[in-house]
């Protein structure tokens, strides 16, 4: 049964006017209207937050995948940034993308805005430092930002979680709900577009240190999880809760952080450890969709933008 808890008010500060305005001159751009005789296809733009620094192996990095696996340096490890953890796109069009950046031992805790081109365009102050800050856009454009106990929507204070642990990812479906993941205490949460918060699932539905979460687009939510000393697997459940297997038996120990939905409904999921993504059909078969040799390091986060591309007819 779904635990529905009330919704905290506490007296939090609201992210800075920067943060705000960055994120209103991002939101996701408009669909042509219907009667518009251009036709629309949609490619898979991969963005993957390479994070050698977790192991204390040097700088992060990010990069870029084609739907076929190829790779782009988007952001190099030449900056020598370390603690980047999480990455969200804001847009099919012009995209945008924050990053979340927590370093402990050198007190930073902020989101970076990137451009398109992978230049830092923003540095927005937010949180405590040695705390991971998870980061989602629904489809409306909101931007939601979570760490610890606290959510923030669009720079203000949203929801606060019973559980004060250390997030896990967040994930948002097309009714205006957020899904977060609760790694330490093996728990999924929701919250509806009000703020109210529900606890959706725990380790009786299966649950065991869940941390990667995706939504399909029938808004079936996928978690990855996690267990000590056991192969990862990957559980889906239905909107009320009820959860069913989908991929069984990865790996052993591969720490999935982070997965992510492609327009043709293909699952694609970071192994940490291995530093390997597998690409998941709709049955659940995997395959490799890259790994080392093209660049993967220790990948932590993964996400989509969907770029468009619009053809007039033939005349």
């Amino acid at each position: 049964m779904l635990r529905k808890f009330v919704r905290i008010n506490v007296p939090v500060a609201a992210l800075s006017i920067l943060f705000l305005m960055s994120v209103c001159t991002c939101v996701v751009a408009q669909q042509g209207s219907s009667d518009e005789p251009n036709s629309v296809s949609s490619h898979s733009r991969f963005v993957v937050i390479n994070s050698p620094s977790t192991e204390s192996g040097g700088s992060d990095s990010i990069l870029t995948f084609d739907s076929l696996g190829n790779s782009t340096v988007f952001f190099s490890a030449s900056h020598n940034l370390r603690g980047l953890d999480d990455i969200a796109c804001s847009s099919q069009k012009s995209p945008h993308f924050f990053v979340s950046h927590n370093v402990f031992d050198e007190s930073i805790s902020e989101l970076l805005r990137f451009n398109a081109s992978g230049k830092i365009v923003h540095t927005i102050p937010f949180g405590t430092p040695g705390s991971p800050i998870a980061l989602a856009f629904d489809k409306a454009g909101n931007f939601y930002v979570a760490q610890d106990a606290v959510i923030f929507k669009d720079g203000l204070l949203f929801a606060t979680l019973p559980d004060a642990a250390e997030v896990g990812k967040l994930a948002a479906d097309s009714r205006g709900s957020l899904y977060v993941t609760k790694p330490l205490s093996s728990q999924l949460f929701r919250v509806d577009s009000l703020g109210n918060v529900t606890l959706f699932a725990d380790s009786t539905q299966g649950l065991n240190a869940p941390f990667g979460l995706a939504i399909d687009s029938m808004d079936s939510i996928f978690v990855a999880n996690n267990p000590p000393s056991a192969p990862a697997f990957i559980l889906k459940f239905d909107q009320s809760g009820t959860p069913s297997p989908f991929a069984t038996t990865i790996q052993e120990q591969p720490s999935i952080r982070s997965m992510t939905f492609d327009h043709h409904g293909n699952l694609y999921a970071t192994l940490l450890d291995f530093s390997s993504i597998l690409k998941f059909d709709t049955n659940g078969n995997s395959s490799i969709f890259a790994d080392a040799s093209k660049g993967l390091d220790l990948p932590t986060a993964i996400t989509v933008c969907h770029k468009e591309t619009r053809e007039s007819p033939d005349k």
